[in-house]
């Protein structure tokens, strides 16, 4: 049978020995650079009329379905990436128009604290982005960051002059 310091000392020498392998080969850790777009929820079936002028998609009403818009999306992986229906969020980025339904844009997207300003948070110790929430829970282990410029703007400026 294995004594317990005899485990702790296998697990340090294969954690030092991936260690090794991770620094011979170069990896380094990277955070995804933060966008930031202009959203809108479709909060009713007015609101539809009015997202998609704004997007310029059309709004589509079927017998016995949800109205929706259609919306013209890049690269879009389903039909229902094109389809905001009500409850659904519309987002306008510089490579164009998204839809997210509610869950989805919640877990990926917070409110800026105010415009002109968007205030993101990650953590200190992964780098990874934070919600709010959670930064607010782990203070000594969180870091806030401010942009001032344009959605527009500091999304090219923060990909090399390039859009998304």
């Amino acid at each position: 049978m294995t004594s317990p310091a005899e485990m702790r000392a296998f697990k340090e020498k294969l954690e030092k020995e991936e260690e090794d392998t991770l620094t011979k080969i170069g990896v380094e850790r990277y955070a995804r650079k933060p966008f930031y777009v202009e959203a809108a929820c479709a909060k009713n079936e007015a609101m539809l009329e009015l997202l998609a002028k704004w997007c310029g998609g059309e709004l589509v009403r079927e017998e016995g379905e949800r109205p929706y818009v259609q919306v013209e999306v890049q690269r879009p992986q389903t039909p229902r990436q094109t389809q905001a229906f009500v409850g659904d969020w519309l987002l306008s980025s510089p490579t164009g128009f998204k839809v997210y339904t509610d869950k989805a844009f919640r877990k990926s997207f917070e409110k800026v604290d105010k415009p002109g300003a968007a205030v993101i948070h990650r953590s200190a110790e992964s780098g990874e982005f934070v919600s709010k929430e959670t930064a607010e829970a782990n203070p000594d282990t969180t870091v806030k960051e401010t942009a001032e410029p344009s959605a527009e703007e500091l999304t090219k400026e923060l990909n090399n002059g390039e859009g998304i």
